[in-house]
């Protein structure tokens, strides 16, 4: 039964039918149902925003328009650098598309179809099914992981949280999640997972040096990510330049409470709730909520006009 669910399994997350009809109508259907879920999420973003007295400074927007932009590629080229690292070697402006286009499936409910189109996209660039599935696995991993690195860091760094020596328990965990990325470790959880389903075992794993270098890469985006919300909260309020710290770790917990609440579409309202928490330690909760909100609104905007475009150049690599 397992073997047969497994052939299904494998059958419906290529979204290619044999059918020339079915295929183009689940294509349809697909693409309608998240453009639906976006224009939604978009829309709560726009009417959660509270009101408060504005303050814009348009360098210090276009300053934190560039970082997130820098970060949503970057986060692109990671995933890029996966599929190498397990031996698919699929140009970058293509891989650069997918992961673009594929991500706006986050925000369908549960973020069910997000792993469904990155594999159907990856598929006819010859990347196996289970090896997306496995770079996908791997990447949420160490998105995870970088968060916990960066967040642990604030957390240890806060001058509010001085002389309290439990904040040191936090940087157990990201001791804890590279072994869980230990290369015997991942290979025996994802093998038998796959054998239980009837599929072939992965035919490569990652040795822990590459692990602990793509580990410090996407730590290093999660920075990039705090410097880009002390720019847009530089855009529209005051902010000192001494809470730099807090608001660098700021993203990362957002991140984190977002991975928890995985069961709502991209996380909305956890990591909102998350970022404006950790705020709170130095703006006001108003202004907080705000800047949280507009995190979320201004990473929509990005991953919508590169979602456009990203393809558009894609098309050169042909």
């Amino acid at each position: 039964m397992l073997e047969r669910l497994g052939d299904s399994a494998a059958q419906l997350s290529s979204l290619r039918p044999a059918n020339v009809l079915l295929r183009r109508g689940l294509w349809v259907t697909v693409a309608a149902l998240i453009v639906g879920c976006v224009a939604l999420a978009v829309a709560a973003a726009v009417f959660s925003l509270p009101d408060f007295k504005w303050r814009l400074n348009v360098a210090w927007l276009l300053a934190a328009i560039a970082a997130f932009a820098v970060l949503h590629l970057s986060h692109a080229a990671l995933w890029h650098g996966l599929l190498r690292s397990l031996r698919q070697h699929v140009d970058h402006r293509r891989t650069r598309s997918i992961w673009c286009t594929s991500g706006l499936a986050k925000y369908t409910p549960g973020s069910l179809l997000l792993p469904v189109v990155r594999v159907a996209l990856s598929e006819p660039e010859g990347v196996p099914k289970r090896i997306c599935l496995a770079s996908m696995i791997y990447e949420v991993a160490l998105l995870l992981t970088g968060a916990v690195v960066v967040g642990a860091y604030a957390v240890v760094s806060a001058p509010d949280l001085g002389g309290h020596a439990i904040r040191y328990v936090v940087l157990v965990l990201p001791v804890l999640a590279i072994v869980a990325l230990h290369p015997r470790v991942f290979r025996r959880l994802a093998d038998a997972a796959l054998v239980r389903l009837g599929r072939e075992r992965l035919p490569v794993t990652l040795p822990m040096g590459t692990l602990v270098g793509f580990v410090a890469l996407y730590s290093v985006t999660w920075v990039l990510a705090g410097f880009g919300l002390y720019a847009l909260i530089h855009g529209v309020h005051p902010i000192e330049p001494h809470d730099l710290l807090i608001v660098i770790g700021a993203p990362a917990v957002g991140y984190l409470a977002a991975a928890l609440a995985f069961m709502l579409p991209g996380g909305l309202g956890a990591r909102e709730g998350a970022v404006a928490v950790v705020l709170s330690a130095t703006l006001p909760v108003g202004v907080g909520v705000a800047a949280a909100v507009a995190l979320r609104l201004l990473q929509m905007v990005v991953e919508l006009v590169s979602a456009a475009i990203t393809p558009l150049l894609a098309r050169r690599a042909k």
